[in-house]
Protein backbone atom coordinates (compact mmCIF):
# COMPACT_ATOMS: atom_id res chain seq x y z
CA UNK A 1 0.00 0.00 0.00
CA UNK A 2 1.22 3.42 -0.96
CA UNK A 3 1.43 5.95 1.50
CA UNK A 4 0.56 9.14 0.02
CA UNK A 5 3.53 12.10 -0.07
CA UNK A 6 1.20 13.63 3.09
CA UNK A 7 0.89 10.32 4.99
CA UNK A 8 5.08 10.34 4.75
CA UNK A 9 5.43 13.71 5.67
CA UNK A 10 2.59 13.44 8.88
CA UNK A 11 5.16 10.29 10.03
CA UNK A 12 7.93 12.16 9.62
CA UNK A 13 6.92 14.89 11.57
CA UNK A 14 5.60 12.54 14.09
CA UNK A 15 8.83 11.09 14.38
CA UNK A 16 10.99 14.53 14.49
CA UNK A 17 9.12 15.09 17.45
CA UNK A 18 9.63 11.52 19.13
CA UNK A 19 13.37 12.85 18.85
CA UNK A 20 13.11 16.17 19.68
CA UNK A 21 11.48 15.15 23.26
CA UNK A 22 14.37 12.30 23.60
CA UNK A 23 16.90 15.17 22.69
CA UNK A 24 15.02 17.15 25.62
CA UNK A 25 15.38 14.69 28.09
CA UNK A 26 19.17 13.91 27.49
CA UNK A 27 20.06 17.45 27.58
CA UNK A 28 18.18 17.46 31.18
CA UNK A 29 20.43 14.65 32.42
CA UNK A 30 23.60 15.69 30.96
CA UNK A 31 22.55 19.28 32.32
CA UNK A 32 22.56 17.29 35.72
CA UNK A 33 25.86 15.27 35.55
CA UNK A 34 28.06 18.16 34.16
CA UNK A 35 28.42 19.59 37.08
CA UNK A 36 29.93 16.16 39.30
CA UNK A 37 32.52 15.30 36.20
CA UNK A 38 35.99 16.07 36.66
CA UNK A 39 38.52 17.08 33.70
CA UNK A 40 41.49 16.72 33.38
CA UNK A 41 43.03 19.94 34.47
CA UNK A 42 40.72 20.41 37.43
CA UNK A 43 42.09 16.55 38.58
CA UNK A 44 45.80 17.62 37.83
CA UNK A 45 45.49 20.80 40.02
CA UNK A 46 43.85 18.46 42.88
CA UNK A 47 46.56 16.33 42.50
CA UNK A 48 49.39 19.21 42.35
CA UNK A 49 47.53 20.58 45.59
CA UNK A 50 47.92 17.67 47.98
CA UNK A 51 50.69 16.03 46.17
CA UNK A 52 52.52 16.94 49.86
CA UNK A 53 49.92 15.24 51.62
CA UNK A 54 49.88 12.08 49.58
CA UNK A 55 53.80 12.08 50.15
CA UNK A 56 53.21 11.88 53.93
CA UNK A 57 50.41 9.22 53.95
CA UNK A 58 53.13 7.04 51.65
CA UNK A 59 55.54 7.60 54.27
CA UNK A 60 53.46 6.69 57.63
CA UNK A 61 52.08 3.59 55.26
CA UNK A 62 55.97 2.78 55.00
CA UNK A 63 56.45 3.24 59.14
CA UNK A 64 52.95 0.94 59.91
CA UNK A 65 54.18 -1.97 57.36
CA UNK A 66 57.89 -1.68 59.23
CA UNK A 67 55.97 -2.12 62.59
CA UNK A 68 53.89 -5.24 61.53
CA UNK A 69 56.87 -6.67 59.68
CA UNK A 70 58.79 -6.29 63.35
CA UNK A 71 55.38 -7.28 65.62
CA UNK A 72 55.41 -10.39 63.38
CA UNK A 73 58.71 -11.51 63.71
CA UNK A 74 58.76 -10.78 67.57
CA UNK A 75 55.58 -12.78 67.76
CA UNK A 76 56.71 -15.90 66.03
CA UNK A 77 60.09 -16.26 67.70
CA UNK A 78 58.21 -15.72 71.07
CA UNK A 79 56.26 -18.53 70.38
CA UNK A 80 58.82 -20.69 68.69
CA UNK A 81 60.98 -20.14 72.00
CA UNK A 82 57.53 -20.17 74.26
CA UNK A 83 56.83 -23.91 72.31
CA UNK A 84 60.71 -25.33 73.03
CA UNK A 85 60.59 -24.28 76.75
CA UNK A 86 57.03 -26.30 77.11
CA UNK A 87 58.42 -29.35 75.43
CA UNK A 88 61.46 -29.34 77.60
CA UNK A 89 59.49 -28.91 80.68
CA UNK A 90 57.09 -31.66 79.44
CA UNK A 91 59.60 -34.18 78.64
CA UNK A 92 61.61 -34.06 81.63
CA UNK A 93 58.17 -34.28 83.64
CA UNK A 94 57.34 -37.10 81.47
CA UNK A 95 61.02 -39.14 82.05
CA UNK A 96 60.72 -39.07 85.94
Amino acid sequence: MANTELERLVAVETKMDTVIEGVKDLQKKLDQVLPTVVNHTQFAEFKEANALEIAELKKEMEKTRLKNTITVWITGTLSVIFGVVMTILVQSYLSK
